[in-house]
């Protein structure tokens, strides 16, 4: 987790491109390990395993934490890369992005 929370670390200039990449339910593994790893409150592994899934189930929260975090590597490496979101281009780069990862 602590390697989840440096690069989130990193990525607090892209937020928002990583939260466009993210699925918007709620409900999603994948979104609350994303909102985990912006939160003032560090949690373990275990914690936040259980925070997500409810039970312990590390196959799939190891899944999980590397959609993550190549969601966050894609981000870095597109830093700089994209200026203006209102530009067309940028944005439909952005969606074309998304639905590679996707």
């Amino acid at each position: 987790m602590e390697s989840l929370y440096e690069l989130a670390k990193l990525c607090s200039r892209q937020k928002e491109l990583v939260e466009s990449i993210i699925p918007e339910d709620d409900n999603s593994p994948l979104k609350k390990l994303f909102i985990h790893t912006y939160s003032e409150k560090q949690l373990s592994e275990y914690e936040c395993m259980l925070e997500i899934y409810g039970k312990k189930n590390q196959t799939a929260f190891a899944r999980l934490k590397g959609r993550l975090r190549d969601i966050f590597f894609n981000a870095i490496l597109l830093q700089g890369q994209v200026g203006n979101t209102e530009d067309i281009r940028s944005v439909e780069f952005l969606n074309n992005f998304k639905q590679t990862l996707i």
